[in-house]
């Protein structure tokens, strides 16, 4: 806290900031490291952290979080805001502004940034490989059952993605549950890469009406 006249200079290339938590931080909270009062102020910015937006990283519990700096202009204020994994990963493929939203597809094919998050896409179309059409759920059939096989990024848990079944795109769609109208789910941890989980869903053909029967992966934040 920077009362009349006090002044603070974090330099450049001179002092990185080093966060230990101590709690569970919730997404979206932000803490305010630094404030000036009156005639107060501050200048420059932490070596580690060079300009706003840049992220720090701190660990509780085992459960990794992400930190984003605001530097205020007017030099009154420094802030860290938790961000979401979704917001993290956003940040890392180098998204910004409407780019960056969930429900936005800024490389154009198809798929939302919230479902190639979960796959483990890459959305941003000056990177490599940015069409993920490849990595959709899949769908076969047999006698028995609808199968849907789907990527699921371990850092998108948190968002609990879910397969969802209908007969009738028209009507609400219900939840694919285990034991649940004969659905079976398999998950086999890291089969499809690190962190990148393989989900196989079985669906019994007993649940078509007039011999239809539709699957899709959801995802909400």
């Amino acid at each position: 806290n920077l009362a009349n006249g006090a002044t603070l200079e974090l330099g450049s290339n001179l002092t990185d900031l080093r966060i230990s938590l101590r709690y569970a931080p919730a997404f979206g909270d932000s803490y305010r490291i630094v404030s000036a009062g009156g005639s107060g102020h501050y200048s420059g910015s932490f070596r580690n952290l060079p300009g706003s937006g840049s992220i720090i990283s701190a660990a509780f519990a085992g459960q990794a979080y992400s930190l984003q700096i605001a530097y205020s202009g007017g030099g009154k204020f420094v802030d860290l805001t938790v961000l979401s994994p979704y917001q993290a990963w956003a940040y890392g493929k180098g998204l910004l502004g409407t780019d960056a939203e969930f429900d936005a597809d800024p490389d154009h094919d198809g798929i939302a940034n919230g479902i190639e998050f979960v796959i483990g896409g890459e959305p941003n179309p000056a990177n490599p490989g940015s069409n993920s059409l490849n990595l959709l759920p899949q769908i076969s059939v047999d006698e028995t059952y609808l199968r849907v096989v789907y990527r699921r990024n371990n850092e998108a848990l948190y968002l609990d993605p879910v397969i969802q079944y209908d007969a009738d795109m028209a009507a609400a769609w219900t939840l694919a549950q285990a034991g649940v109208n004969g659905v079976t789910i398999a998950v086999v941890n890291d089969g499809f890469g690190p962190s990148i989980d393989r989900v196989e869903v079985r669906i019994p053909r007993s649940n078509e009406v007039a011999g239809k029967l539709f699957a899709r992966l959801k995802a909400s934040q």
